[in-house]
């Protein structure tokens, strides 16, 4: 792998990750980098090596991330990665969601001094108190 990447190419990386991600909301690591490698040819750069700077750009901006031949999403972030199929991101997405108010929601109950008992995990009457709270 060479590490004496030009500006130009860096650049060109940058800025279709970037594209890839306002118009996507993902970045497909193979279709980016060959699109960059195409526009770069004369840099006589290996796709692999390409890819890996298309990884590296789509990690630094957050980015939902998925391997051409894989077909699955690829998240990752200071917590960890989590690769999901492609039969479950809808399901894993909307659970993850839901959880994200729930959490926001307990959250809140114990900064005006609610017991975390009963809270977390809601019981039945946190969670008609959840359900009020989202209306």
């Amino acid at each position: 792998m060479r590490y004496d990447y030009s500006a130009q190419l860096r650049d060109d990386v940058s800025s279709a990750v970037h594209t890839a991600f306002a118009t996507a909301g993902i970045v497909n690591i193979t279709v980016v980098a060959e699109q960059v490698r195409i526009r770069n040819l004369a840099e006589n750069v290996a796709l692999e090596d390409i890819e890996h700077l298309v990884l590296q750009a789509a990690q630094l901006v957050g980015a939902a991330i998925e391997f051409d031949g894989l077909a699955s999403l690829f998240v990752a972030d200071d917590d960890g990665a989590l690769v999901i199929p492609p039969a479950l991101v809808d399901e894993v997405v909307t659970d993850a969601i839901e959880q994200e108010r729930e959490e926001a929601f307990i959250a809140e109950q114990l900064a005006a001094g609610a017991s975390v008992d009963g809270l977390y995990p809601m019981n039945a009457e946190w969670k008609a108190r959840y359900a009020a709270w989202q209306r």
